[in-house]
C-alpha cells in the first residue's frame, strides 16, 4: 500500500512539473508551443520510441489516413536506433508520411545539463537519424517536458521548434500503461473543458502496452466526431514542410 501511494504521488508530482517549472522559470516557455497555431486541430504525438507498439500504431494510422508525429530517442532503456529493426520502424514511419521529431539521444533531463551536453544530445541524435531517413528533424520535445533557459537557447540556436503539449494522457503513469480507458479519458476531459474550436497537442508513448492500435483508432474516431482536423506537428504549427532540414 505504501509503495502504491508513493507511485501515485510521484505521478502527480511529475504531471505538474511543467506548470511548476513555468512558475519558477518562465523565461523559456514563451518560446515553446503547447497547442496548435491553427484552430480546431489535433496533433497526436508519441514519445520515447520506437517501442513495443510503434509498428501497429503506424499501420493503424496509415489505415485511417491520419498522420502522427513520433518524438524519438536514439538510445534508452526502451529503444536503440542502432538496431536494424528499430531503425526500420523509424524509416517506415517516415516513408508513410508521419513526422519524425527529436526527443534527444538518451532522454536525459535537459535542466541538469550544461550547454555542451545539451548540444550533444541533439546533434548525436541527428547523426543517428540521418542515415535512417536522410533528413534532420527541426521539431523537438524535451524529455519530461523540462527545460532550462540555457537549454532553450542551445536548442533554438540549432534551429529547432520546441513542442510541449496540452493533453497529457498519462499513459506512462500508474495504471495507465495497461489501461487505455484511463488515457482516452484525458482526451474527453480536455475537449469538454475547451472552446469548440480549440486545438490540441496530445502526448502519449508508443512504448506502453495500452497505447496501441485499438487505442489510436478510438482516439481518431473521437477526434473526428468532435470535428478536429488531425495533423502532423508542422501542420499543427501552421508551417507544413518545415519538419526537416536536408543537411
Amino acid at each position: 500500500m505504501f509503495l502504491l501511494a508513493l507511485i501515485v504521488a510521484l505521478c502527480v508530482s511529475i504531471s505538474v512539473v511543467v506548470v511548476t517549472q513555468l512558475r519558477r522559470d518562465p523565461s523559456w516557455y514563451k518560446h515553446a508551443k503547447f497547442r496548435c497555431s491553427i484552430p480546431n486541430a489535433l496533433a497526436i504525438t508519441f514519445d520515447d520510441g520506437p517501442g513495443r507498439s510503434t509498428g501497429e500504431i503506424i499501420d493503424k494510422l496509415d489505415a485511417l489516413g491520419v498522420k502522427g508525429t513520433f518524438f524519438v530517442n536514439g538510445r534508452t532503456a526502451t529503444t536503440d536506433m542502432t538496431r536494424p529493426q528499430t531503425a526500420a520502424l523509424v524509416r517506415r514511419a517516415f516513408e508513410s508520411g508521419h513526422q519524425i521529431a527529436s526527443h534527444t539521444l538518451t532522454h536525459r533531463d535537459l535542466t541538469t545539463l550544461n550547454a555542451t551536453e545539451v548540444r550533444d544530445e541533439m546533434l548525436h541524435l541527428e547523426e543517428v537519424l540521418y542515415p535512417v531517413i536522410g533528413m534532420r528533424p527541426r521539431y523537438m520535445r524535451p524529455p519530461y517536458g523540462r527545460l532550462s533557459d540555457l537549454a532553450r537557447r542551445v536548442i533554438q540556436a540549432l534551429d529547432y521548434q520546441i513542442i510541449i503539449w496540452n493533453i497529457d494522457t498519462n499513459d506512462w503513469c500508474v495504471k495507465h500503461p495497461h489501461d487505455s480507458d484511463a488515457s482516452f479519458e484525458q482526451y474527453v476531459k480536455a475537449m469538454a473543458q475547451a472552446p469548440r474550436d480549440a486545438s490540441f497537442i496530445a502526448l502519449q508513448h508508443d512504448v506502453h502496452p495500452a497505447t496501441n492500435a485499438a487505442y489510436v483508432e478510438r482516439v481518431v474516431a473521437y477526434a473526428k466526431a468532435a470535428g478536429k482536423r488531425l495533423v502532423r506537428m508542422d501542420e499543427c504549427m501552421g508551417a507544413p514542410g518545415t519538419a526537416y532540414a536536408s543537411q
